[in-house]
């Protein structure tokens, strides 16, 4: 009896520590994990949350990065759930990263895909005032973007309607009938001169042949016009040649001309100077004689003033 008592407290004793030893691994576990996980949440407001759950996935580009920790209505705006999700400390979360809902069709199931992501926009990280993690916005899902593109596909398609009911108008109809029936008279009447059109095809044909034939002969006086202009230009050009030689000599003789007559005209300047000067003293110097000319006596009584001392004058 005491034996299978004892054997009791050894089973209680190592079931209880058993329990223990697997809470404080899994503690330890999610302790570890949760050193590891970021929260950001997401206000979705355009899109429905039918399927989704509390450990329902987050991927990126269908790479499983998180998981969804809560939800529920928010209290400033009931039109909009907030939903918080746990991410991977590796998760690219970017300032452009956008949350849409992606559904499994089949069993109804709905998970949070992160999309828009790219490599030159920064990480997220700021907090709003009143938030306790930063806030994904909410983007908008294939869906909603092929139901915007719905309307302007069905203005274009009233467009396109519009214009084939314009194009087949009565009067278009009468119009493309008449066409029609222009060109079957005109093949008609094509058919009718086809004799007549293959003869005007030999005579082209034979027209372009003398057209061939005169071109050649062109081509023989032009070759023949090119090689005597080439002669006469190099004539002219000898004598071109020529005429600057006798241009340079007539330019140095006159240059030689020019420097003798200036010379000569130096020469008679310097002797004209001298003439004149000559005839200067001449005229001064009979001019004197005239003037003692003027009165004879006194130039046989009277001395000259230059003969006369000192305190002497001449009587008049």
């Amino acid at each position: 009896m005491e034996s299978q008592a004892k054997y009791a407290l050894v089973g209680a004793t190592v079931i209880i520590f058993s329990v223990f030893l697997i809470i404080a691994v899994l503690w330890l576990s999610n302790a570890g994990d949760e050193k590891d996980m970021r929260k950001f949440g997401i206000y979705f407001q355009n899109q429905s949350l039918s399927g989704l759950q509390i450990d329902s996935v987050v991927t990126v580009k269908g790479i499983k990065v998180g998981s969804v920790s809560s939800f529920e209505i928010s209290e400033q705006n009931i039109e909009q759930v907030k939903v918080i999700i746990e991410l991977q400390k590796e998760a690219p979360v970017r300032e452009d990263t956008r949350a849409v809902i992606k559904r499994n069709l089949l069993t109804g199931l709905a998970w949070v895909e992160l999309i828009g992501s790219t490599q030159a926009s920064p990480e997220l990280t700021q907090v709003h005032p009143g938030e306790d993690e930063p806030i994904i916005p909410e983007g908008e899902t294939e869906l909603e973007q092929l139901a915007q593109s719905v309307p302007h596909l069905l203005e274009n398609f009233d467009m396109l309607v519009e214009r084939m009911r314009t194009f087949f108008s009565e009067d278009n109809k009468t119009h493309l009938s008449q066409i029609l029936a222009n060109l079957s008279s005109f093949t008609t009447s094509l058919n009718d001169n086809s004799e007549t059109l293959a003869k005007s095809l030999e005579r082209f044909s034979v027209l372009a042949d003398k057209l061939a034939d005169f071109s050649e002969e062109l081509e023989g006086i032009t070759a023949s016009l090119d090689k005597n202009l080439n002669d006469v230009s190099g004539e002219l050009k000898v004598t071109v040649k020529e005429i600057g030689s006798a241009a340079k000599t007539v330019e140095t003789e006159t240059k030689e001309l020019g420097k003798s007559v200036r010379s000569n005209i130096e020469v008679i300047t310097l002797e004209t100077s001298n003439i004149s000067s000559s005839l200067a003293d001449l005229t001064q110097s009979v001019s004197r004689t005239m003037e003692s000319f003027e009165n004879p006596g006194d130039l046989l009584s009277k001395p000259s003033p230059e003969a006369l001392g000192p305190g002497e004058h001449l009587e008049r």
